[in-house]
């Protein structure tokens, strides 16, 4: 499950690093981003609770069709477009997008009947 954790790493790094919507906010308002050290984001990694959600996202990775599994593979954690994502599996973009989507329907579902909830919105 190592790799499981390395997808929740990767995706917290990349929602710090990217920040779109605050960093925007930040400037707009004219207030600096102070970057957090690396050691702070081991710390809070440490801090929060990520075993039940490790948990339900293995058993909800486990009822994906293969398919589906690669294509999220590709899209969410390599980060490629649905262009690349379709070429890689041989597939039209459109059904590259269609397994992505369907994956994710799914995980959510599974993360729902667990008590978990993905964010859809930012407060």
């Amino acid at each position: 499950m190592a790799w499981l954790y390395g997808i929740a790493r990767h995706q917290l790094g990349r929602f710090f690093r990217t920040g779109t919507i605050d960093a925007a906010a930040r400037r707009r308002i004219g207030i600096a981003r102070e970057a957090l050290p690396a050691d702070d984001y081991e710390r809070i990694e440490e801090l929060v609770d990520l075993a039940p959600i490790r948990e339900a996202l293995a058993e909800a990775l486990e009822t994906l069709a293969d398919e589906q599994r690669d294509a999220l593979r590709l899209r969410v954690i390599d980060g490629l477009g649905y262009a690349e994502v379709a070429e890689r599996l041989g597939c039209a973009e459109a059904a590259a997008r269609q397994r992505v989507s369907r994956g994710l329907r799914r995980i959510a579902l599974v993360l729902q009947e667990r008590g978990l909830s993905l964010a859809t919105e930012v407060e």
